[in-house]
């Protein structure tokens, strides 16, 4: 097991997990971001993909809803 430290993680609350379970979505509402991991199936190991920051957009963002 290893820490993340990010600060796009910044006051995360929830998760969303993608249907097909291989991607993990947690927005960061502090952070106005939206992170997004990588799910290994086998393992349920997570690996940062990517942080979405825009304040203007997804500012204090507190749930994810994934649509498809």
């Amino acid at each position: 097991m290893s820490t993340l430290t990010n600060p796009g993680l910044l006051g995360a609350v929830t998760v969303a997990i993608s249907p097909d379970g291989q991607f993990v979505y947690v927005p960061g509402f502090q952070a106005s971001a939206v992170n997004v991991f990588r799910r290994d199936a086998a393992t349920g190991a997570l690996e940062h993909r990517q942080t979405i920051a825009d304040p203007a957009q997804i500012g204090g963002i507190v749930t994810v809803r994934l649509s498809g």
